[in-house]
């Protein structure tokens, strides 16, 4: 249904893997909720979308902002750890 309004209002719709490697791990943190509290949301103009994504980022505490950024850092060392071998 959003697609289809995306459409229909004529928005450019540029191509965002869900992850990727080359993405900003902080971004991953960052949209992966954002998606999940636009998630059914309908909209009715483009102003409707920014009041709805102030309210997303106004209502994320501290915390939520400094997980997003000490993850990849974590996930950095137990690459390092593991000498390249996988890890999950």
């Amino acid at each position: 249904m959003t697609m289809h309004k995306l459409r229909a209002l004529n928005y450019e719709m540029l191509p965002h893997p869900p992850y990727s490697l080359d993405l900003s791990p902080t971004d991953f943190h960052f949209f992966k909720h954002l998606s999940n509290f636009l998630n059914e949301k309908t909209f009715r103009n483009r102003t409707n979308v920014e009041d709805t994504v102030l309210e997303f980022i106004n209502t994320r505490t501290l915390d939520f902002y400094q997980k997003g950024i000490r993850k990849p850092v974590s996930r950095w060392q137990k690459f390092i750890e593991s000498n390249g071998s996988y890890f999950d």
